[in-house]
Order: C-alpha cells, then sequence, then structure tokens
C-alpha cells in the first residue's frame, strides 16, 4: 500500500443498540444511560448514548484497515468529544494524513466524525506507527513538517501579537475603537464604507493602522476583504458596523426598511466572521466582539427594523459563543447606550438633555466609553467571559 501526505479516506457506521449493549458488555460500562432505554429518555437524551469510545473505536479500523493501512500500530492520539452520539445516528469518518516522518517511521492521521446532520462529533489528531509493507511517496526535501510548525514559522504569527479587524471603523464608535487599540499598542486593519477623513488622519502617525473600502452589500467588496483576511493572522474580530438609522411608523414599515437593514449585511457579517474564525484556530485563540444597542433593553417606538437587526445580531454572538467556545474562541456584545455619535446628529439638544435626563449618571454616553468597554474584552483581564452582553447606558435599568 502507498501513503502520502494529502490522503485521504471515507467510511460511515450506524450505531446501532446492539453495538452499544455489547460495548457496555466488553468495556464493563454499565452506565445507564448506555443500556436503559428508559433511563436514557428520562435523563432527556432520547435515546440510548453511544460510548465516546464506542464511536472512538472506529479510528482503529481505519488505521488498520485503510489508512495508513495494514500492519500499522496506533501509538498515540489526542481526542476531543464535541457532541453526542445516540442509538441510530449514522457517523461519517472522514480521515487525512497530515504528516509523515519517513525516519521515525510514524505517521500523523487526523479523523473527524460527523453525525446524519453533519455536526463534528469528535475530532482526533493521531500518531501512528507504520508498517514496513507501507511504502511513502517521495517527497520534496522539507515539504512535510507539522501543521503547528508550518503556521508558527508565518512571519503574521509572530510579528502581529494583536491584530484587531474593525469593520465600521469611520463611525464615531468605530473610530473611538480604532484610537484606543492603536493607543494600546494594536495592530488594525480597519475597514469603512464612504467617510474615512478621520482613518487617513491616523494612518499618518500610526504605522499600525492599516484601511480597506467595505460595502457589505458588495460581493466584490466582501472578495476583497475576505482576501486580506487570509493574508493575515486577525486576534480579534470587532463589528461597530451600524446602517443609517431612521424612524419608521409601524403602519408604514415595508419590505425595504427591513432591507435597509439587513439585506445581505447580516449574512456577510457573519460569513467574514466565519473566515476570521478559521484563523483564530490555527492561532488557538480568537475574540468576537458586536456594538449592540440599548433599544433592545428600553425599545423606542417607530424602530422596530433597526431593533430587529441589534436584535439578531446579539443571537447571533451568542450562538457563536456556545460554538465556538471549545477552541477558545470567545463572542460578547456590548450594548451601548445612546451615544454621541453621527447617529443622533438629527436629535435635537433637547432630546438629547431628555435621554441625559433619564440616565442616572446625567449623561449620554461618548464614543470612548463604548471603546473602553470594548478595550476590556480584548483583554486578558476578561478570558473568562463569553456570551455575555455588557452594558455601556450610564445604568439605565
Amino acid at each position: 500500500m502507498k501513503i502520502f501526505v494529502g490522503k485521504e479516506t471515507v467510511i460511515k457506521k450506524k450505531i446501532i443498540k446492539k453495538d452499544i449493549i455489547n460495548f457496555s458488555k466488553l468495556s464493563g460500562d454499565i452506565n445507564p444511560i448506555h443500556i436503559n432505554p428508559e433511563y436514557a429518555k428520562k435523563m432527556g437524551f432520547g435515546k440510548l448514548v453511544a460510548h465516546g469510545m464506542l464511536s472512538e473505536s472506529f479510528i482503529s479500523s481505519i488505521i488498520g484497515n485503510k489508512l495508513p493501512g495494514p500492519g500499522s500500530l496506533w501509538a498515540e492520539k489526542k481526542v476531543k468529544f464535541l457532541k453526542i452520539v445516540r442509538e441510530d445516528d449514522v457517523l461519517t469518518f472522514k480521515s487525512k494524513i497530515t504528516e509523515i516522518h519517513e525516519n521515525n517511521n510514524l505517521a500523523i492521521v487526523d479523523v473527524k466524525a460527523f453525525n446524519q446532520f453533519k455536526e463534528l462529533v469528535f475530532d482526533s489528531i493521531n500518531k501512528v506507527i507504520l508498517s514496513k509493507n507501507i511504502k511513502i511517496k517521495s517527497l520534496k526535501k522539507n515539504r512535510v513538517k507539522s501543521i503547528a510548525k508550518r503556521f508558527a514559522d508565518k512571519k503574521p504569527i509572530k510579528k502581529k501579537k494583536n491584530l484587531a479587524i474593525i469593520i465600521g471603523a469611520s463611525g464615531g464608535i468605530g473610530i473611538a475603537v480604532t484610537k484606543k487599540l492603536l493607543k494600546k499598542k494594536f495592530n488594525v486593519l480597519a475597514f469603512y464604507n464612504s467617510d474615512n477623513r478621520e482613518l487617513k488622519k491616523l494612518i499618518k502617525v500610526n504605522k499600525n493602522l492599516h484601511i480597506h473600502n467595505l460595502d457589505l452589500k458588495s460581493k466584490l467588496s466582501i472578495s476583497k476583504c475576505v482576501q486580506i483576511i487570509k493574508k493575515n493572522y486577525p486576534t480579534h474580530f470587532i463589528n461597530c458596523y451600524s446602517p443609517k438609522i431612521y424612524p419608521i411608523n409601524f403602519e408604514k414599515i415595508t419590505n425595504s426598511d427591513f432591507d435597509h437593514y439587513f439585506d445581505k449585511s447580516l449574512k456577510n457579517i457573519f460569513f467574514l466572521i466565519k473566515e476570521c474564525v478559521k484563523r483564530f484556530k490555527v492561532i488557538g485563540r480568537g475574540n468576537i466582539i458586536d456594538i449592540s444597542s440599548v433599544f433592545l433593553k428600553l425599545p423606542e417606538i417607530n424602530f422596530l427594523p433597526y431593533i430587529t437587526f441589534k436584535g439578531s445580531m446579539i443571537a447571533l454572538i451568542k450562538s457563536l459563543s456556545v460554538e465556538l467556545a471549545t477552541y477558545n474562541i470567545r463572542a460578547n456584545s456590548v450594548m451601548a447606550g445612546v451615544t454621541d455619535t453621527q447617529q443622533i446628529s438629527d436629535m435635537s439638544n433637547k432630546q438629547k438633555l431628555l435621554i441625559a435626563a433619564k440616565t442616572p449618571l446625567q449623561r449620554i454616553a461618548e464614543p470612548s466609553d463604548i471603546a473602553n468597554a470594548v478595550y476590556f474584552l480584548t483583554s486578558r483581564e476578561s478570558e473568562f467571559i463569553t456570551g455575555s452582553l455588557i452594558d455601556v447606558n450610564g445604568g439605565i435599568i
């Protein structure tokens, strides 16, 4: 059998009740969630729960029969169990040789198992001793390196300890966040849509700042942004973007009003986050921060589409915090009070004073107030905070 770096194989296996019962007998693990259907239902699992080691045991079949093949010996493994496997689940095992060390006669095989819903059940890295019968396809000198070393050799990781991607960087809060992070020696990739005058002033005195245009509703612009992300290893993704806010009476709301806030924006923010997450996984950490609005806590009339958009972003961040926690990636929201930016330029001084009067601290928020909270979430002092909504509203209940 011949092997090479990149060789892959896929097998499927349905986990049936008989397998689970037999594994219980063989292993001696008679936990009732594995052998008693009524108990499993009572505990909220619905069906019998398969042993984690049962699912993992199929790696042995892959190594001995498929990849690398007969005569191979399983020497070492690292595994993360991410989802429960139940009776009648169908698992797809995707395996790939990621490294071959000819001098030591070893191969590294990555095995990922997915259930029928395409959810990742477990992720494993396996060190395998190769059989003498297995032939290795010739490789160019130094082509094969460990994944960790290959990424560690890339300059962006070493050179840019803290690299923040900020979208909506030209708005009042975006500028304040950019200034704050630059002051704290961050490297910043700032994306703006229209007015970049303030960013141009900053770039003259900050070599750590790079600015790029981004239209969240343009497919071409999103593609260019993705290419920029791919050339870097960001540690933080900060969303300061907000569509222009305008009041609209409930009776007069149309599709175009929702399109103003939702059309491609929410989806494309997600795809940019998804691209950053790929880089976060490489460096073993990451941080996602979204700027939300106090209107979710205290809704104002005539702002239903805007509040719905911001609510969707909070739901996205909350879900990401759960989805990505196992990769040391955090996701949080900052709920900004009414803030003195261009967004409220249409308000009269009287309206601003009325809002300040309702606020226990007797003023509306400054962009720097929000930026300070964002910086806290980027710092090591917040490393155990994820899935949270931090109020910066002057004490409004």
